[in-house]
């Protein structure tokens, strides 16, 4: 059967392009979850709370809506519009 309908390419050879170097695969290979930061800097995903550290553009992103990424390599990277914030993990509830 794949003898009778193969089809030879075109042109002979590789057709991958070279990744360009902008490009940051752990960025584009995760998963993402749209998140809305609570009132005491915090956003939450799969029962991991998540502080967010001030810093120099805003001391609290309470109410804002950010981006976490879960990689493929088990970090958690939270984002706000495009740049990404200082996280630690959140102290327990008393």
């Amino acid at each position: 059967y794949n003898g009778r309908f193969t089809v030879p390419a075109a042109q002979p050879g590789d057709a991958y392009r070279p990744l360009p170097t902008e490009v940051e695969l752990d960025a584009v290979l995760c998963f993402e979850y749209d998140r809305t930061v609570a009132m005491d800097n915090t956003v939450s995903l799969g029962g991991k709370e998540l502080q967010i550290t001030p810093d120099q553009v805003r001391s609290s992103y309470a109410r804002t809506t950010v981006t976490v990424q879960e990689r493929l390599d088990g970090r958690v990277v939270v984002l706000h519009q495009g740049r990404e914030l200082t996280s630690t993990d959140a102290p327990p509830f008393p």
